[in-house]
């Protein structure tokens, strides 16, 4: 991503930068593609990814709570396993959400596909943690934005290269629950948004994080 190149170029000098070239990873974009999936009458937030601090589902509870509290119906699924699951079990509880917050452990990803059909919002806090831990441009968004999905997610690390805010969906402040929760309000509340953002976020995915498009990247920088 832009974000690590200029995170080296910090880190070893600017005399590396002509050797520093960027290829995004990418995606099947026929394989995750909107499909006429039947919407239930709860809207669902979906999140994907490892139970790590790195993810900061502990902060998407925390929004629930705050959801919760104003009055919003909805239901949260977690698709993903690791070393946070029993964390994030005792906060979903000790905030009063395990009516809402469903962790379902791993999935196959046929199982996620069919998720992401019935999904609403998909949303991935992402943080950098105290250790430094960071990730790059998580493939679970591009995923969601390539099924016509507007994401809520963290203007952290490489993620605002996929997610232009207010155009393929809305970005907050890492760590900070009260922003995400009224983010996600927002999309709640306007279908019509909602149906924009995840039009222009499949755009995106298909012009720049298409795993067809990757083979004439290399051939531009390689010859």
């Amino acid at each position: 991503s832009q974000y690590n190149k200029q995170y080296l170029l910090k880190k070893y000098g600017k005399a590396l930068e002509s050797k520093i070239h960027i290829i995004h990873c990418g995606i099947d974009v026929e394989k995750f593609r909107p499909r006429a999936a039947k919407k239930g009458t709860v809207p669902i937030i979906l999140a994907v990814g490892e139970l790590t601090e790195l993810k900061g589902f502990t902060y998407l509870v925390e929004a629930c709570s705050i959801m919760k509290k104003n009055g919003y119906s909805f239901k949260c699924l977690v698709v993903g396993e690791g070393e946070d699951r029993e964390v994030l079990n005792r906060k979903s509880s000790s905030v009063r959400v395990d009516d809402i917050v469903v962790f379902l452990g791993r999935q196959l990803q046929e199982k996620v596909l069919k998720l992401l059909e019935a999904t609403t919002i998909f949303c991935l806090p992402s943080i950098i943690t105290d250790k430094g831990g960071r990730e790059g441009i998580p493939v679970a968004l591009m995923e969601a934005m390539a099924m016509e999905l507007p994401v809520v997610s963290t203007r952290t690390v490489g993620i605002p290269e996929l997610i232009g805010h207010q155009r393929e969906g809305l970005l907050v402040p890492q760590k900070d629950p009260v922003s995400l929760a009224s983010a996600l309000e927002k999309l709640l509340d306007n279908k019509e948004l909602r149906i924009a953002m995840g039009s222009a976020a499949r755009k995106k995915v298909m012009k720049d994080f298409n795993i067809a498009n990757i083979p004439k990247s290399f051939e531009t920088i390689f010859g």
